[in-house]
């Protein structure tokens, strides 16, 4: 019969010596770091194992520097075993305790490691096996599905399967959010990059188009409702609305063309707000009445220049020069942000006349993700689903990027949308993406959430982030984690990365000195 101590060699030669389970990596707290506990829990394959619970000195220091980490805490793994599950081959010793990274009336340099809007980060190391080993731990984006997918497995395989590839658990502040230190703020640069319109270039845009001046008159020429397809939902990762969404094709000289219109809902009847209650703003949209305004979007074929219009119009359904998107109203004329997520490599601009617009051939529909938006309950969610496929067939019949067909083609399984047996699932990651834990990270913690939507759309294979070589430390400093917040370049969705474990996973992942400071 072998030995504790023997069996303890061999295992420790062909694992590691157990696992961090809290705090995962990219865990959020919105309140002051100052005198806040963390929960500190872990697993090691021996009893009364010593656990030091170490903490890095500055966010976005090197964290391969032993140098870079002071001691917070120790604790020991109970002497009683716990069974990962019926096919772990060995048992596992728990060990929690809560630590104080910043005390109450700190030091410079204990207030140093967790500043207010920045991250903590944490590791602990298991203290009797060779060269004090850093237990693995996981990532919050990947962590819950990972961990759903693989129940049965035994722990070893566990961490190899869904253990973070980043140094440690960091926990984000998310304190100083620039999204709402920035709220109403003129200046500010939402939606901004295609530049401005005046009003009276776009009404010489819409008078140019062939799209009605008003709504009603919009719905008769393409014959709304009949055969249409519809949805209604809370936009969440990108506006912040309640919206109505109706499209459906018609049949044009050149081939088949689709025409959409999607009305907007804010938390009280006939106002927009920037977020919207998502409820409120639900139960609006589903009454179908009182939106602030409506959005219309068409493509005739072939795809050309100015194939595809816009156009707006206001609670009364008449045409609107201007469409504020966000609580800054900077940029709100009309194609030009619009075109600041309907096809990052369109252009608005002037021909023949300083006031007459047009758009490029790269403007794009954008595809449905019924996995980020809110609805009124899972129920309603469930009901939306065949609507959205019906929508994203209807997307499919208008120009795509390659991201976005790819996109469309693995939100249904390697089905086509118009198959009526497709069902929509939430597991697409593209294959560049999908090689590696670290890259798994920065796509579904970061890519997925809070650039996908709009940059699937490019028609520039290095803007389009189908690959982890699109991202560069130098494009992370430069973008989301520059002082002046390039991106996300939305409002509602700069907010929600600001609230997420987001910049955790860039500055671990590409090394960004300011830790992407607020």
């Amino acid at each position: 019969m072998l030995t504790y101590a023997l069996l303890l060699v061999m295992t420790t030669a062909m694992s590691p010596p157990g696992l961090s389970m809290s705090p995962l990596n990219g865990l959020v707290y919105s309140g002051d770091p100052v005198g806040f506990p963390l929960t500190v829990g872990a697993y090691a394959i021996a009893p009364y194992t010593p656990l030091e619970i170490q903490v890095l000195k500055r966010p976005g220091l090197d964290p391969t520097l032993d140098a870079n980490w002071v001691v917070l805490a120790t604790m020991n793994t109970d002497p009683l075993p716990i069974k990962w599950n019926a096919n772990s081959p060995v048992t596992l010793y728990y060990a929690a305790t809560q630590v104080t990274p910043v005390p109450s009336n700190p030091t410079p340099e204990q207030a140093a490691r967790w500043p207010p809007g920045k991250f903590v980060q944490l590791r602990i190391l298991a203290k009797d096996y060779p060269g004090n080993q850093v237990l693995p731990t996981f990532d919050v984006a990947t962590f819950f599905q990972c961990s759903n997918d693989n129940l049965e497995t035994n722990w070893v395989d566990f961490v190899t399967i869904c253990g973070s590839a980043l140094p440690g658990a960091a926990v984000m502040s998310t304190v100083n959010n620039p999204a709402d230190l920035h709220a109403g703020v003129k200046t500010y640069n939402y939606l901004g990059r295609k530049g401005d319109a005046t009003q009276l270039a776009t009404l010489l845009y819409y008078s140019t188009s062939g799209l009605p001046s008003t709504l009603n008159g919009f719905k008769q020429q393409y014959n709304f409702p009949t055969n249409e397809a519809s949805a209604v939902y809370y936009n969440d990762a990108d506006l912040g609305f309640g919206r109505e969404m109706h499209c459906k094709s018609f049949g044009a000289p050149l081939g088949t063309g689709v025409a959409c219109y999607v009305s907007n809902y804010g938390t009280n009847a006939r106002q927009a707000a920037f977020p919207a209650d998502s409820m409120k703003a639900l139960t609006l949209a589903h009454g179908g009445h009182d939106a602030f305004a409506t959005v219309a979007m068409v493509y005739t074929p072939p795809n050309l220049v100015d194939a595809i219009k816009f156009i707006v119009y206001d609670a009364n359904g008449q045409q609107l020069a201007t469409a504020p998107l966000d609580s800054t109203g900077a940029h709100a004329s009309v194609p030009n942000n619009c075109l600041g997520c309907h096809g990052l490599n369109s252009t608005a601009y002037l021909v023949q006349n300083p006031a007459l617009i047009t758009v490029s051939q790269d403007a794009r529909f954008l595809p449905f993700d019924p996995f980020s938006f809110k609805y009124l309950s899972e129920g309603d969610a469930q009901a939306q689903r065949e609507g959205f496929r019906k929508l994203n067939a209807l997307v499919a019949l208008t120009p795509m990027s390659p991201a976005t067909s790819q996109f469309i083609q693995g939100l249904y399984g390697g089905k086509q949308p118009s198959d009526p047996t497709a069902v929509a699932t939430d597991r697409f990651i593209p294959f560049a993406w999908n090689t590696n834990n670290a890259d798994r990270t920065i796509y579904m913690g970061v890519v997925k959430p809070f650039c996908r939507g709009c940059h699937m759309t490019s028609t520039s294979s290095s803007l389009d982030f189908d690959s982890p070589s699109d991202f560069s430390p130098q494009y992370v400093h430069e973008a989301p984690c520059s002082s002046s917040h390039l991106m996300p370049h939305a409002e509602q969705t700069l907010r929600l990365f600001w609230n997420s474990g987001a910049r955790a996973y860039l500055t671990q992942r590409y090394q960004v000195a300011n830790a992407c400071s607020p």
